[in-house]
């Protein structure tokens, strides 16, 4: 199942919107938020590698592939990086 537990924590919510807006300002290039991620094993671990992404840099899903040493799932990466639920926090790959 992959979902995002929904939590209602006004603290969360407005810690988020000002790593976000730094980040838009030019001001941050990496997120420290305390997500609880909900996942296969398999998009746990495309979603862990996406955050080893420099901050600036694009990768393709090929790229991403051979990064995490299965370089045969490039197919299995796009759909697991489709749903990534927090695509503004964890980089996305092309």
């Amino acid at each position: 199942m992959n979902s995002v537990q929904r939590v209602d924590d006004e603290t969360l919510f407005a810690q988020a919107r000002r790593q976000l807006e730094a980040c838009f300002a030019g001001e941050l290039r990496q997120f420290d938020l305390p997500l609880d991620l909900h996942g296969t094993p398999f998009q746990l671990q495309a979603w862990a590698a996406l955050q080893k992404i420099p901050f600036g840099m694009t990768i393709t899903y090929g790229e991403q592939a051979r990064w995490m040493k299965n370089p045969q799932a490039v197919r299995a990466i796009g759909l697991a990086n489709g749903k990534n639920p927090f695509p503004s926090l964890y980089p996305v790959t092309v």
